[in-house]
């Protein structure tokens, strides 16, 4: 009688831990799903840039502002949009309350004067009540897009770091914090812990900025051989950036959000000029997604679309990453002189983006795409947008 009671009682351990961990594991898999129903769990993104806050924001009230937020939220609802890539940190500040990072200009027109409202929570609010996924994106080195230190104010980070190893003020470029200091990346990451431990995001994403600059990290890699490490610059590059990743990664998943990144799509840059390592962040499981800017035509001479998209389709096919390809509304209407004999392409064609979806959706291993930009979709009037609204709005109705 007594085995037949630990029997009993074993099998009824067993069977709990086994129910349990079946909604655990439910819970889990589902966790990073998007929660939209009516476009079957594909990602149909768009980009809101520092751009569209300068082009909106300049010189409004508070109340204007939180209008214009509205109007976005609205327009995403109606041509059935369900992913925001929200820029709430594109220049070692914020759009919301930090500790951290002063208030960014963009938003106040000074940085680091006190916020109205903030614009991120706000943006959260009346995005989840329309069930559009939030993903807070940021460009985690870039501090300015010149080289004019006078508007950084005291309350940035990069200030104190001014004449130091840890920033660096790039000709033609602009300025940007070191990749391999030790200091940057513990920035970083604090950075990214402040936002999903005190925000409702979904997520956070990555722009394509890593090493923008060949000597910026001369006096680390110099330091980092004197320990007797036989290592290249490009091995080392490497090395540092996927630290970073990996634990911005972690600090992410701890708090039950996903982490992607937005890389070039020329998978040659990627990993020769800014040292992004495509391969170890899928083989390490580091990105929930990843949206290469597939940012070509399908004429364009050295890197056709087609081509392109089947390469990153072959490329992530890890299961643990899903593929959203970005894709370019900024080009329509221009020439593209570095498509070569398609160079002509975005000017004569009005339908490139529509069939970039279309082909797209046919690959084997895709979850949705990501349109850059906002303002290229809802403030330019072209017949190429216009396709691509109808393409939405008739499958909404579907």
């Amino acid at each position: 009688m007594k085995k037949l009671f630990m029997l009993v009682v074993t099998m009824y351990f067993v069977a709990t831990f086994f129910i349990v961990g079946i909604k655990l594991n439910d819970k889990n898999k589902n966790f990073f799903s998007n929660t939209f129903s009516e476009t079957n769990g594909e990602t149909r993104g768009i980009f809101f840039s520092y751009i569209e806050f300068l082009n909106y924001f300049d010189n409004t009230s508070s109340k204007q502002k939180k209008d214009v937020i509205d109007k976005v939220v609205s327009n995403l609802k109606d041509n059935n949009f369900n992913t925001l890539y929200l820029h709430v940190r594109s220049f070692s500040d914020a759009i919301y309350e930090s500790m951290l990072f002063p208030s960014s200009y963009v938003i106040t027109g000074k940085e680091g004067e006190k916020l109205e409202f903030d614009v991120l929570e706000y943006f959260i609010e009346k995005l989840h009540e329309e069930k559009i996924s939030v993903q807070a994106w940021i460009n985690p080195y870039r501090i300015r897009n010149n080289t004019d230190t006078s508007l950084i104010s005291v309350k940035n980070p990069s200030y104190k770091w001014f004449g130091t190893n840890n920033v660096k003020i790039i000709d033609g470029k602009g300025i940007f914090y070191n990749p391999a200091s030790d200091e940057v990346i513990d920035l970083i990451v604090k950075g990214v812990l402040e936002i999903v431990k005190n925000y409702d995001v979904d997520g956070v994403m990555f722009d394509d900025y890593f090493y923008m600059d060949d000597t910026i990290d001369d006096l680390n890699y110099s330091l980092y051989l004197e320990t007797g490490v036989n290592v290249t610059k490009k091995e080392y590059r490497y090395m540092v950036v996927n630290k970073m990743v990996e634990q911005v990664s972690k600090v992410v998943h701890e708090y039950k959000k996903e982490f992607g990144i937005s890389p070039s799509g020329n998978i040659e840059n990627n990993l020769n000029e800014v040292y992004a390592d495509i391969y170890t962040w899928l083989d390490e499981g580091y990105l929930d997604y990843i949206i290469p800017q597939i940012y070509f035509g399908f004429s364009n001479t050295v890197k056709p679309f087609k081509e392109t998209a089947d390469f990153w389709n072959k490329l992530v096919n890890n299961k643990k990453t899903r593929l959203i390809i970005g894709l370019p509304l900024y080009k329509i209407g221009l020439v593209d002189s570095y498509a070569v004999d398609g160079m002509y392409e975005f000017v004569f064609s009005n339908d490139v983006i529509k069939r970039q979806i279309e082909y797209s959706r046919s690959l084997s291993n895709y979850y949705g795409f990501a349109l850059f930009r906002y303002g290229n979709f809802f403030d330019v009037q072209s017949e190429e947008v216009e396709n691509i609204k109808l393409l939405l709005k008739n499958e909404k109705n579907k």
